[in-house]
């Protein structure tokens, strides 16, 4: 531990205490003055992910009060995604009230997430990018502030990543038939426990888990291939937030078939019905794919930080 206040001690008239349930409008009202209008397109995905996180221990959401009003928030979460690194701690959001910056706020309520994530035995702690609950992949990079924030709390840029964008009002393009014996469609609930099975063991736990969230949206919003009744391919939108395609996925033995693009494109014709002009691909992989499918073109774009450890080196 760093000397830093816990959870109920006031510094500076400051009180950093759990979040609760009771906070949620005033959690809510925070980010509308305080995060930038294209990340509040979504409020229900948004509060989705702050308070309805498996992931995320009661302990990880964090809030400080001066004056008995809220004026600043942390909330955290961490996983062990089963490929040998541990416990992996994350930042889902950090926000401060103008008028309380440069006081050392966010400092406090970082500092305390810090502490509680390493505590439970987190081996490294990034900045955004919580899969598969995560509302951005990283840091925006035009967020300068917040890049100075982190590098001065000893987190270290480890990768750069970005969103794609596609404009919907371009013509379709056209594509292939697929194969006979390829059956594409929109995923349903009554698969699901059979789906999920191909999706550990093709893609991992995290995929798994947020594809399972278009379960919630109406209609499902993720889309498979299968062939011989076998699934071979999936694509889904909407996960985390509305507008944002991804994650999608081809079995290796199925690529170079035009099943990715199908998919994709099964997606792409929800949005153009729902009258959208644009949408996001996040977290894009494979950008020459999306660039050559559907014109897709580099949106925000984001760095990725890391903290290994909150000891002091002298």
């Amino acid at each position: 531990m760093n000397g830093h206040p816990r959870a109920g001690s006031r510094q500076s008239a400051l009180t950093i205490r759990e979040a609760t349930g009771a906070d949620l409008a005033a959690v809510r009202a925070l980010c509308m003055q305080t995060l930038e209008p294209v990340d509040l397109d979504d409020t229900e995905g948004l509060e989705r992910l702050l308070w309805r996180d498996p992931d995320s221990d009661p302990r990880m959401n964090l809030v400080a009060e001066a004056r008995r009003e809220l004026v600043g928030c942390v909330f955290g979460s961490a996983r062990d995604y089963g490929k040998g690194d541990g416990l992996i701690g994350f930042i889902k959001l950090a926000t401060v009230r103008p008028d309380a910056r440069r006081q050392h706020t966010g400092t406090q309520l970082l500092t305390r997430l810090e502490d509680i994530l390493f505590d439970v035995g987190a081996t490294c702690i990034w900045a955004g990018g919580s899969e598969p609950r995560y509302w951005w992949p990283g840091v925006d990079k035009v967020n300068t502030t917040a890049s100075a924030f982190f590098s001065h709390a000893g987190y270290v840029p480890v990768t750069d990543v970005a969103n794609l964008r596609v404009s919907l009002t371009r013509p379709r393009p056209q594509e292939a038939s697929p194969p006979d014996g390829v059956v594409s469609r929109r995923l349903s609930r009554r698969e699901w426990p059979q789906f999920k099975i191909w999706m550990e063991e093709e893609w991992g736990a995290a995929w798994r888990d947020e594809v399972e969230l278009t379960l919630d949206r109406s209609p499902i919003s993720c889309f498979v291939s299968s062939e011989d009744g076998a699934y071979i391919g999936f694509a889904a939108y909407d996960t985390n937030r509305t507008g944002w395609f991804g994650p999608m996925g081809s079995s290796p033995h199925a690529r170079g078939k035009g099943i990715g693009r199908l998919l994709l494109n099964k997606c792409l014709d929800d949005y153009r019905a729902r009258g959208l002009s644009d949408c996001v691909i996040a977290w894009a992989g494979p950008q020459d794919f999306y660039r050559g499918a559907v014109g897709a073109e580099i949106g925000r774009e984001f760095v990725r930080f890391r903290k290994i450890t909150n000891k002091v080196v002298a």
